[in-house]
């Protein structure tokens, strides 16, 4: 069954993932090489940005973007539609997700108590710094929404041009917590593999659980398009 094939691929993507996560994990893990090479990188890209007054405020204001209150308005979209189209399982899946996400990354810090890069330009924040939460919950949660984008999103122009500016989003948010100095490198890289893996692993859930729905990814315009002369 095709539902089936897309579930295993996305169990498979989710194990590359979580795979990349944990090879970061290690990355960060004294006395790797790769500490003090994602240190100074991180610290060039924050003296750039803070050294431009107005970019810098920009870019903070760019990042709230990747707080809960917009995440969860984020999130509500596709569960409304899911509800509206009657995908009842795939509603409360959705939201289990997204209530997830909120707590996972605050676990996944504890395992590697890795300490926030210090600047003596700002205030250093108080919790761990790897992975990033705002890479990761903002890469689980618009990756969610661009499935049911795939999946629903019948014309081939706004589908691409959603998932362009979905994965934009993702990059944007992710960019910003190295700029501002609050994240290393490799904390936004984690949290963004961790998400991606995250998602990936409920994607392989709504395809076991919907294979009766025909999805544009496995949409043939010619075999499945309606016959002329056919009534709607």
């Amino acid at each position: 069954m095709n539902a089936s094939r897309w579930t295993i691929r996305f169990l498979i993507l989710a194990g590359i993932s979580f795979l990349v996560f944990c090879l970061l994990g290690w990355g960060i893990t004294p006395p790797s090489r790769l500490i003090d090479w994602d240190e100074r990188l991180s610290h060039r890209l924050f003296e750039w940005c803070f050294q431009r007054p107005s970019f810098y405020d920009a870019v903070e204001d760019w990042s709230k973007l990747g707080t809960t209150p917009f995440l969860y308005f984020l999130g509500a979209l596709p569960i409304a539609y899911l509800l509206w189209k009657q995908e009842n399982f795939l509603a409360v899946l959705f939201f289990a997700f997204e209530i997830a996400t909120r707590r996972l990354h605050s676990d996944l810090k504890l395992q590697f108590t890795r300490p926030r890069p210090f600047h003596e330009e700002i205030q250093q924040l108080g919790d761990y710094s790897f992975p990033s939460g705002h890479a990761l919950a903002t890469t689980a949660i618009v990756t969610l929404c661009l499935f049911l984008v795939v999946v629903y999103c019948k014309p081939l122009k706004l589908r691409v041009t959603l998932l362009g500016l979905g994965i934009l989003f993702i990059l944007s948010i992710a960019a910003t917590r190295v700029l501002l100095g609050v994240h290393h490198f490799l904390d936004v890289c984690g949290g963004v593999a961790f998400g991606l893996g995250w998602a990936f692993l409920g994607c392989a859930i709504c395809e076991w659980r919907r294979p009766k729905l025909i999805s544009p990814v496995q949409w043939n315009p010619i075999t499945d398009a309606p016959k002329l002369g056919e009534s709607n």
